[in-house]
């Protein structure tokens, strides 16, 4: 998408995490490090997220699906007014739309299946 690939990461204390993170290919990490954010809390964590996004405006916003990762995105998307697609297990990009192309598996319902028709 012609943009750079940043990370965020959270916490207090954090310095060992920051290495492991430079060496996965971010062009730029932002270090918020705060008492505060010692133990997960949904709303301090969410809020943090929330003002990174206000001011520095991404293309995409991605988050692992891990248990810290559904409860905050969700809120964060809903404080931000975006779109959400949960449980994506593929990524592409359309270069001449500059949009993110997201595989999402066919979901159960308790009475069937979803009609993707």
């Amino acid at each position: 998408m012609g943009v750079k690939l940043c990370a965020i990461i959270l916490g207090h204390n954090i310095e060992s995490k920051i290495e492991e993170l430079s060496g996965r290919g971010a062009d730029k990490i932002y270090i918020i490090d705060a008492p505060e954010l010692k133990s997960y809390q949904d709303d301090s964590y969410t809020n943090v997220i929330v003002k990174l996004v206000e001011e520095y405006k991404p293309e995409v916003v991605l988050c692992g699906a891990t248990t810290i990762g559904r409860s905050m995105i969700s809120r964060v998307a809903v404080k931000i007014d975006a779109g959400l697609t949960a449980d994506c297990t593929g990524l592409d990009i359309d270069e001449k739309e500059k949009l993110l192309l997201q595989t999402v598996p066919l979901r159960r319902q308790h009475h069937g299946y979803y009609n993707h028709t």
